[in-house]
């Protein structure tokens, strides 16, 4: 499967992300338009991304995981945050919640 990178884009003073419904704004304004079903899509979180909580990440995966089902979901696009911290919890969230 081939690869593809998309970088997500915060205004530099929002450390933290938590919402439903953000989730889904995110990947209505900077996810959608850029994924490609048959790759693995890596959604890259910038460096001040601090926190991320799993009703974000519940959001983010919401339209793909209606369209193609959790597990599909989890493998077209996986999520990787340039802050380790952050990104432990994300690793968190989708072991703990499976999205």
């Amino acid at each position: 499967m081939e690869k593809k990178e998309i970088y997500l884009e915060f205004d530099k003073l929002v450390t933290n992300l938590a919402g439903n419904r953000l989730g889904v704004d995110v990947y209505e304004e900077q996810v959608k338009n850029k994924i490609a079903i048959k790759y693995e899509n890596t959604i890259i979180f910038p460096v001040q991304i601090e926190d991320v909580a799993s009703s974000f990440i519940q959001g983010l995966y919401k339209k793909l995981g209606e369209e193609y089902g959790k597990a599909t979901a989890t493998q077209i696009m996986k999520l990787y945050a340039m802050n380790k911290e952050a990104d432990e919890k994300i690793k968190d969230c989708i072991e703990t919640y499976g999205v």
